[in-house]
């Protein structure tokens, strides 16, 4: 195996160029290879998955003492050349998702929602993992804002399917209900403060599927619905099971 990365490309960036995020190059680059592997072993490659979403939350808590943790929310793994894609895992990275009972001890946020997208893995005859919902909003009794710093990802181009595949859910983002995007003013340097009252929804993309959905075999797509992974209207539309 040869690797080809002149210095100062993107896989091997010489200072000052920036590479906080370069979690996200590493994910891209392994879909592409995958991609590329599909056409010569079909069985043995993965669509691309639901990158994570990773928030940092600073602030004071009432008495004026300084706070500050880390949170991960795992999107849809894609789905393999012969299996489903896992649902709201951390791929390539071997880190897990963070729990919000553990969140909620170390700041001051309450988490309102965590759940499972449904409809969100991309249809196929392996159907990609799911993402997940995850919504924000300050503990009683603080009332100063919290600032949370994170990267939007999967917003513009879902994790895309192979072989016939279909592509994931998209993440998204909203705040009291508006959807924001990357040029919103709330989002400025990629840092949102968070105001009492206020309620912050993140969707977590799921991962691509592989192989045309109409040959999924018709128990797994009747056990998806059973398990709410995917709705009644995506299953007779994609699967042809009612």
């Amino acid at each position: 195996l040869t690797v080809i990365a002149p210095p100062g490309c993107i896989l091997n960036a010489r200072f000052p160029a920036a590479t906080m995020s370069r979690y996200n190059t590493a994910a891209h680059i392994d879909a592409a290879i995958s991609g590329c592997l599909a056409q010569a072993i079909p069985d043995r490659i993965m669509a691309q998955t639901g990158l994570q979403y990773t928030a940092k939350f600073y602030g004071r808590w009432p008495d004026g003492r300084a706070f500050g943790t880390m949170s991960i929310v795992g999107g849809g793994m894609g789905a393999l050349g012969y299996k489903d894609g896992l649902t709201g895992t951390l791929f390539p990275s071997s880190a897990s998702n963070c729990s919000v009972e553990v969140l909620e001890q170390r700041v001051p946020v309450v988490a309102l929602e965590k759940e499972i997208l449904t409809d969100s893995g991309g249809a196929g005859r392996w159907r990609g993992g799911c993402g997940q919902r995850v919504a924000y909003t300050l503990a009683p009794g603080q009332g100063t804002p919290v600032t949370i710093s994170f990267s939007m990802r999967m917003i513009d181009h879902p994790a895309y399917g192979l072989l016939g595949g279909r592509s994931g859910g998209r993440g998204a983002m909203s705040l009291d209900g508006r959807a924001l995007t990357r040029r919103d003013p709330e989002l400025m340097d990629g840092c949102l403060v968070l105001q009492p009252g206020q309620v912050l929804r993140v969707d977590v993309g799921g991962g691509g599927g592989v192989g045309d959905p109409k040959k999924r075999d018709r128990a797994l797509a009747a056990s998806d619905l059973e398990n709410e992974y995917i709705s009644p209207d995506a299953a007779a539309r994609d699967y042809g099971v009612g």
